[in-house]
């Protein structure tokens, strides 16, 4: 009988060990941990933490907002992420070496508007970007000195409009009274020399540094302008020839 009571009990004990299932009160309070997997809505769980038919809410505060989650070595560990809700939106973010200051917004999703703001919590368009822009593989291209947002292979749109600083970008000036006009004699002398015109980049030039769209139009706007005048310089020498014929 001593046997049978003693095998009883160790099947229970065992029974016990495998399960560990929560039994006490669930107003509970203090510190509760446990080692292996916790199953929520199941007897299996897979991972440390399995949720299975149900939803997870975390609410809450903390001295930086929340509630947060933090994905990672540590809390105040640089190669760890931080989740975080505020009163504005959704932030993603990531503490500096031994800082848990979620001041770094490296994404920011707003409430208000759905708005995705990248190292903002202000986005002001559907994707706001406080930063560079680099469309392409990292690997094989890099963000050339002085703009915003490379694309590579081709951007492909149905309408582009270029902003022009100030009027002395565009080319009226041409038809100021003091603009100098080259003479044509000079103009096919560069040609012949250079092979493109003047003040117009080579082909080689273009090549290895691109174009400015609101350059380049002005000075193709320019050279319009120039021959405008040629012609107009042109039609009076043969009106004044016509005079003297007669």
């Amino acid at each position: 009988m001593k046997k049978l009571i003693l095998m009883a009990a160790m099947v229970t004990s065992m029974q016990i060990i495998n399960a560990q299932t929560w039994g006490g009160s669930g107003s509970q309070s203090g510190d509760a941990y446990r080692t292996g997997d916790v199953g929520i809505g199941n007897t299996n769980p897979v991972t440390k933490f399995h949720l299975t038919d149900g939803v997870a809410t975390i609410t809450g505060t903390n001295s930086y907002g929340g509630p947060q989650i933090v994905l990672g070595p540590a809390y105040t560990h640089n190669n760890s992420w931080g989740i975080e809700t505020t009163s504005n939106g959704l932030n993603f973010w990531r503490p500096a070496s031994g800082q848990s200051n979620p001041g770094n917004y490296f994404m920011f999703l707003k409430h208000s508007n759905g708005n995705v703001g990248i190292k903002t919590d202000s986005p002001t368009a559907a994707l706001t970007v406080n930063g560079n822009v680099l469309i392409g593989d990292p690997l094989a291209i890099s963000l050339p000195a002085g703009y915003k947002l490379y694309v590579a292979t081709g951007i492909l749109t149905e309408k582009v409009k270029v902003a022009v600083e100030t009027t002395g970008n565009w080319s009226d000036y041409v038809f100021d009274k003091d603009y100098k006009l080259a003479a044509l004699s000079e103009v096919e002398a560069y040609v012949k020399k250079n092979k493109h015109l003047p003040g117009v980049p080579s082909a080689e030039e273009v090549v290895k540094e691109g174009i400015d769209v609101e350059k380049m139009d002005a000075k193709l706007l320019e050279k319009i302008e120039e021959l405008t005048l040629y012609v107009i310089k042109l039609e009076k020498e043969v009106n004044e020839l016509k005079q003297k014929q007669h």
